[in-house]
């Protein structure tokens, strides 16, 4: 399933149900991402649409269905697991309320809407601990107007989803079904026959669209999320190609209905840098006629100061996505590649499958909404000064690259940069920074473990807990905050929860120095024993390594997880000499 085809609609409804199956077999209880379905229609018939959206991008998914109208029963006693999603229809808040609504009296309607404010407060308190709920905003689109001039149904969905932004825990996203309705049209979003025979309304169509929405959010959760957009040049983000027509001849003028296209994809990439995502350049051309766009075409919207990574040559384009990869630190599975060439497109998904490969549309009227639905690859709740610095912090990367050139070791050069710490403890600020890296980080990362906000805060007003970060910076400029460590205390034996870095400062030892400072921390609080785990990943084994590196025994060795210790009444861990730590302690 590639995304330049947003869901796979087209695919008949019983070969998608084998395929499902066909999946589901290769889950077992352990791997399996169990997603409880509480609702007041019937939903189980789309389960196997989601269901198959989600594992074929490699989420483990089955789905379960609640009691029918059961929110605040199954709420109470859901149990351990990943995910939950709330469909909440307001047409059946009662039986027939969509109709039954224009023969009611304001009266009876607010106690209603009272009593519903307060069913979905406690059943949000019950969920709190799930990692992630999905909530579908109310929407009274599909049995709207029973009576003309009565508006009371619009109003009572506006009033419940403002109620429903107020009390949303941070573990909470929502999904606008209205949205759907507009992209895909009621008419086809809806089965009132069945509707009316069984509580299942929703069409598979619908649920090919719910699912395209779903994807992204869930794979988020799970650390998989996109973080480069490699675009290719002409015809990708101008029309005609800048080598024959020159730079005053390609199409890219806002007023003409071509150019109005690329236009409106270049303020969609833009938007996404803005939110963290890196953009990257590869294309066949020569590299003075791209930079002669980029700086000087009046109408481009983006500049060289947006691109963390650019490869103008004649290679072809698996070499370049590599090359860009590389340089970027990040996996081949976190790029997406955008090119209107099919042939170029046809060669990355058979050489490079763990790049998503988009075409851009032969009609290019639809190229906009083709780039909405890749956003959707890059969701991410939460946005950090990290986020919106990042492709600075690239171009800063490069010039560190270009002065280690000049260096006969990597010691000498590590030693040239005043490497700098500060690392504080439990500071309520950096929340949703230590959200995103345990969500993000795979590469240096000893347990891989997952935590939204609400989990993160508990741990921070938790005393039985510290959350250890630590930002960098050097010479050239600042790294942002890119280490955590979550440490468990019962009495003076301290376990590492969680320990992890970003990958963009890997190769300067200050995972090292970082750890030396929280095993003093602990020492000082009279911590006599640190325990700490290694479980391996597909991605993490820059981290395999690392307590043995250390210093701390190893104590035991279990399906694929090594578990080690340090006395830290007798043994030490070294410092490094070319890094300055500072504990800046805790600031909430």
């Amino acid at each position: 399933m590639h995304e330049d085809t947003p869901f796979d609609a087209l695919v008949p409804l019983d070969a998608l149900m084998d395929r499902n199956r066909s999946l589901g077999r290769l889950i077992t209880d352990a791997s399996a991402y169990d997603i409880t379905v509480l609702s007041n229609i019937i939903t189980a018939p789309l389960f196997d649409i989601i269901e198959y959206h989600l594992r074929s991008v490699g989420v483990p998914a089955r789905c379960r269905a609640g009691g029918l109208d059961a929110f605040v029963q199954e709420s109470a006693h859901i149990g351990d697991v990943p995910c939950v999603i709330l469909w909440w229809e307001l047409a059946r808040l009662t039986s027939g309320f969509h109709y039954r609504i224009a023969m009611m009296s304001d009266d009876a309607v607010e106690a209603l809407a009272v009593h519903t404010e307060q069913t979905l407060h406690t059943v949000l308190s019950s969920l709190a601990r799930v990692p992630l709920v999905i909530v579908h905003e109310f929407t009274a689109t599909a049995f709207s107007l029973a009576v003309v001039g009565d508006r009371r149904l619009e109003e009572l969905a506006a009033r419940l989803n403002r109620h429903l932004a107020a009390v949303a825990l941070p573990n909470v996203v929502t999904v606008s079904v209205d949205n759907i309705f507009s992209e895909i049209g009621t008419a086809t979003a809806l089965d009132r026959r069945f509707y009316a025979s069984a509580l299942a309304p929703y069409t598979p169509t619908f649920a090919h669209a719910y699912a395209a929405r779903l994807v992204p959010m869930i794979r988020a959760m799970r650390g998989d999320v996109k973080k480069v957009i490699v675009f290719d040049c002409d015809g990708t983000l101008w029309g005609g190609a800048v080598g024959e027509d020159g730079v005053d001849g390609i199409t890219l003028d806002p007023a003409t209905a071509h150019g109005a296209m690329y236009t409106e994809v270049q303020y969609l990439a833009r938007a996404l840098e803005r939110r963290g995502v890196l953009i990257a350049l590869a294309s066949k051309n020569n590299p003075e006629d791209v930079d002669a766009v980029l700086r000087a075409h009046p109408h481009m919207v983006l500049r060289d100061e947006h691109i963390a990574a650019k490869l103008v040559n004649w290679e072809d384009k698996v070499t370049n996505l590599r090359a860009i990869a590389s340089t970027l630190h990040v996996g081949l599975e976190s790029v997406v590649f955008i090119d209107d060439s099919s042939v170029e497109i046809a060669h990355v998904r058979a050489v490079c499958p763990e790049v998503t490969a988009v075409q851009v549309p032969l009609a290019l009227h639809e190229y906009p909404q083709r780039m909405r639905a890749v956003a959707r690859l890059f969701d991410r709740r939460l946005v950090t000064i990290e986020d919106t610095q990042k492709t600075e912090q690239y171009r800063v990367e490069e010039q560190r690259n270009v002065a280690q050139q000049s260096f006969v070791s990597t010691e000498q050069f590590l030693q040239s940069l005043d490497l700098r710490i500060v690392v504080r403890v439990d500071d309520a600020r950096l929340i949703p920074r230590m959200v995103q890296l345990t969500q993000k980080t795979n590469q240096f990362n000893c347990t891989t473990k997952r935590y939204t906000e609400g989990e993160i805060t508990s741990f921070v007003a938790n005393p039985a807990y510290r959350c250890f970060t630590f930002d960098a910076a050097d010479r050239f400029g600042e790294y942002g905050v890119t280490g955590c460590c979550i440490v468990r205390i019962d009495r003076d034996v301290a376990d590492f929860d969680t320990f992890l870095m970003s990958c963009r400062v890997i190769g300067r030892s200050l995972e090292y120095a970082f750890a030396r400072c929280i095993v003093d921390v602990l020492r000082a609080e009279g911590v006599r024993l640190v325990r700490s785990s290694y479980v391996s990943s597909a991605k993490n084994a820059p981290a395999a390594d690392f307590y043995d590196r250390l210093g701390f025994m190893r104590v035991d060795v279990y399906d694929g997880a090594r578990r080690y210790a340090l006395d830290c009444t007798s043994d030490t861990i070294n410092s490094v000499p070319y890094v300055t730590v500072h504990y800046a302690g805790t600031r909430t």
